[in-house]
């Protein structure tokens, strides 16, 4: 599997969803691991919308396939 970096065409932050879609999870799972700290994010407003950067999607996935082994 490919690493995604910024560099790839991807922003250096993705929202919610596109995390979601990346990992092939819910948005909720992705909001729930933002919130257990499993994944780091940003706070933009008072709203709650959240950015992660795209190298927790890397971190992350590699995190699960150590898990695997």
């Amino acid at each position: 599997m490919n690493e995604l970096t910024p560099t790839d065409d991807l922003p250096a932050f993705l929202t919610t969803s596109e995390v979601a879609y990346e990992l092939g999870i819910s948005g909720k799972t992705v909001t729930r691991l933002c919130d257990l700290g499993i994944l780091a994010h940003v706070t933009l407003s008072a709203s709650g919308m959240r950015r992660i950067p795209v190298s927790e999607i890397s971190r992350l996935l590699a995190m699960a396939q150590g898990n695997r082994r």
